[in-house]
């Protein structure tokens, strides 16, 4: 095609998100609160005929693009092409089409909507990157392996403890998720300036009537409206959506980038297809090329998250339109970034492979090293005094290590006056099992924690 298209149309997101922000959805989602609106003006005894109510659900799906495209360009207002062309087919209805109402009326309801819909969808899949984690926690909560911490050897901890982590924080982003599902509020029926006026006009001033029929219109909907708004609903539910993808970003990108750090040393493996190539040049190569794309796309979204609040931000009055380029862009955009961060993070956890020979062999050569500590503890139980010993682990650990070899570090240290541990002692003081502390039971105890509070 000899036109830009987004790596987002086609490349990027699940189709049913990419299917959720589609043109004939946002559209079609307009149509819903059109109907919404005459189904409750008809209840409150408008003239609003159930015929014309239904000739605009039978042709709910009906849309002709290049019609469309023509009315636009010609009216310069996006809405209001779309009422000329749905009265059109709708002729018997066109004279209640959008009465009462403003732009935003079905932009700002509409959108609501699509974003509660992206939200549930998101939801299921966090929900599966969790039971995914479960399984590999539980089955690796026992797995001694090095620990790190300015990407410097540490002590141990276990794989599952390690993953844990991962699994927490997907939990945080789930309860966000959640608590901001059940805080949305939409625009209602505001009006003009947010004082409903024009619905007053309606139903001879009757206020009683006005919050009836709005009332009515979020419950067709499945919506509750915001109190108090301009002409357009608040951006700051858009900042609250933006929280949730943002959250989703940095617990996927922090993963991503651990799994590239594993997969350096040989740890742990993505799942790699049969006829997977990792490189055009190199064919022994097995490049963590999910890692790397949520690595990528969760600065994306993030960056692009920060949106919303600096658009929130500079909304002027009850009304400015600055938000509306930015936001046909950024608001869906951010929903299907999600949406392929959270697909690829299925796929890593429901096929991630630990490599125990590369992982064992990893922890032996450090083994050593990471038992001074233990062998300090041994030789202050045994009597001898922490600071002497203390010097003497240190000295001969730094000359060692300088030299590029721990094996002889036990056979000076077996020879050091005065050292009074025995070989079973020293044996005890290195069992990986003695260096993770309580790893496994943290691993596994958080698992049941989070089965109890979030399944």
């Amino acid at each position: 095609m000899n036109t830009y298209m987004s790596a987002l149309s086609d490349r990027y997101g699940s189709k049913s998100m990419r299917e959720r922000f589609s043109r004939h959805q946002k559209y079609r989602v307009w149509r819903e609160c059109w109907i919404a609106l005459a189904q409750a003006q008809h209840q409150a005894g408008l003239n609003v005929t159930l015929d014309q109510i239904q000739e605009m659900k039978s042709n709910i799906d009906v849309f002709d693009w290049d019609q469309l495209d023509r009315l636009e360009a010609s009216l310069k207002h996006d809405v209001m092409a779309h009422i000329h062309y749905f009265a059109q087919l709708c002729p018997l209805a066109a004279p209640i089409i959008h009465l009462g109402a403003t732009s935003a009326f079905v932009s700002d309801n509409g959108e609501m909507l699509q974003y509660l819909g992206a939200l549930h969808e998101l939801e299921e899949d966090i929900i599966e990157i969790r039971h995914h984690l479960m399984r590999f926690i539980l089955a690796t909560a026992h797995v001694p392996t090095l620990g790190y911490t300015h990407y410097q050897v540490a002590q141990p901890t276990t794989i599952g403890k390690r993953f844990a982590m991962y699994l927490q924080d997907m939990d945080l982003v789930l309860d966000q998720l959640r608590f901001t599902r059940s805080t949305l509020k939409a625009l209602g029926l505001k009006g003009t300036t947010g004082t409903q006026a024009s619905f007053l006009a309606l139903v001879n001033q009757d206020e009683t009537q006005v919050n009836q029929i709005e009332k009515d219109v979020m419950s067709i909907l499945g919506l509750e409206a915001i109190m108090i708004a301009g002409q357009t609903s608040t951006r700051m539910m858009d900042v609250k959506l933006a929280h949730v993808c943002e959250m989703i970003g940095a617990a996927a990108g922090k993963f991503a980038q651990d799994m590239r750090l594993m997969m350096h040393d040989g740890i742990v493996s993505e799942p790699f297809g049969q006829h997977q190539v990792g490189s055009s040049a190199m064919p022994y190569k097995r490049n963590p090329i999910l890692s790397e794309k949520i690595s990528g796309l969760s600065r994306k979204l993030i960056l692009d998250c920060s949106n919303a609040a600096l658009t929130t931000s500079t909304q002027w009055l009850e009304r400015s339109l600055d938000d509306s380029s930015n936001r046909r862009l950024m608001m869906s955009e951010i929903f299907i970034v999600s949406s392929e961060i959270t697909q690829s993070m299925i796929k890593i956890t429901s096929g991630c492979v630990l490599n125990v020979q590369v992982n064992q062999r990893l922890l032996e050569e450090q083994l050593i090293l990471l038992s001074i500590e233990n062998i300090l503890m041994a030789c202050v139980k045994a009597g001898g005094d922490r600071q002497h010993w203390h010097e003497v682990l240190r000295t001969l650990s730094l000359h060692h290590r300088q030299s590029g070899s721990m094996s002889s570090f036990m056979d000076e240290l077996m020879l050091t006056p005065g050292f009074n541990l025995t070989q079973e002692q020293i044996k005890e003081a290195m069992n990986p099992s003695y260096l993770v502390g309580l790893a496994q039971s943290q691993a596994i105890n958080y698992v049941k924690e989070s089965q109890k509070n979030h399944d």
